[in-house]
């Protein structure tokens, strides 16, 4: 076998393999770019209380959202501090939908 067709059989053997890494390696990078955006029921569900509870969190500012259309998104990474840095996190009854989470770092906004 020659050299020539050597380097084009590995190239063959192995463009698929680097095509897939890098097609991986560019969604992962753009996915940690790119903010990603829950709903106030996907945000609750996140952090395991109900939608009231967020949706109370907006309206007195202790969890930043972003309202588009009419609709309050949340950062999935706020979500995310929230619950790292929640100093008290407690269900309260059953029925109540509420919880105390509080943020771990003050300024946020509505």
């Amino acid at each position: 076998m020659t050299e020539d067709a050597l380097i084009e059989a590995l190239s063959a053997a192995l463009e698929p393999n680097i095509r897939r890494l890098v097609t991986q390696e560019v969604r992962l990078a753009l996915d940690e770019r790119l903010p990603r955006w829950l709903t106030p029921k996907q945000a609750a569900e996140r952090i395991g209380i109900g939608e009231s509870a967020v949706r109370e969190r907006i309206r007195n500012a202790s969890l930043t959202a972003n309202k588009w259309d009419g609709r309050w998104y949340i950062e999935a990474a706020e979500i995310d501090r929230c619950i790292a840095g929640a100093s008290y996190h407690q269900r309260l009854p059953h029925n109540s939908g509420a919880a105390r989470l509080e943020p771990s770092a003050p300024g946020h906004r509505r």
